[in-house]
């Protein structure tokens, strides 16, 4: 359905290759969801973890304090491109999203090395913000960011739920039909 390739590098960026007329804005949303709950779920470092949610929940806070205001968003995903540069670090990665008939969308992805793992959701997260048709569903990446974060704080991550969760929060938690206020 769609084949992707996240690239960390001093240009650090995830490449959408290939993707099918049917994948919009959000199936591309749940791709990055998929990423960042994979991540969350197999990344040693339970500190640097809290430190990526709540910085994508500082992000929202403010992002919302600020009217939504595209400006704010832009200086943000500047500053996270910056902060996200490897050192001396370079790898990559092919993706698939694929779906499973009648269930959810998952991820086919090896194992990359991320260090540290900000570097592949900052470049996961502004990849997507960039691919996005409508500017009303980048709020709703961001959304989708903080909603699995909280969950992950609470919950944890299995196998399972990595996928369950990124698919119950873009099909059934965020208003893609609604207007954005």
């Amino acid at each position: 359905m769609l084949e992707a390739r996240l690239i960390l590098s001093k240009s650090s960026c995830l490449q959408i290759n290939n993707k099918t007329k049917d994948i919009g804005d959000k199936e591309l949303i749940l791709l990055a969801l998929l990423i960042y709950g994979r991540y969350l779920r197999v990344e040693s470092s339970r500190d640097e973890k809290i430190n990526l949610i709540n910085f994508f929940e500082e992000y929202h806070f403010n992002f919302k304090a600020s009217n939504y205001q595209i400006d704010f968003s832009e200086k943000m995903n500047h500053l996270m491109s910056l902060i996200s540069i490897p050192n001396r670090y370079e790898d990559s990665i092919n993706i698939k999203l694929k779906k499973v008939e009648e269930g959810n969308w998952y991820i086919d992805m090896g194992i990359i090395k991320v260090i540290p793992l900000s570097t592949a959701i900052h470049t996961t997260f502004i990849s997507i913000w960039e691919y996005l048709e409508k500017k009303e569903t980048r709020t709703q990446l961001l959304e989708a960011f903080v909603t699995l974060g909280k969950i992950y704080i609470k919950e944890g991550l299995t196998m399972r739920s990595a996928v369950d969760f990124p698919n119950i929060i873009v099909y059934e938690t965020l208003p893609f039909d609604e207007p954005t206020t």
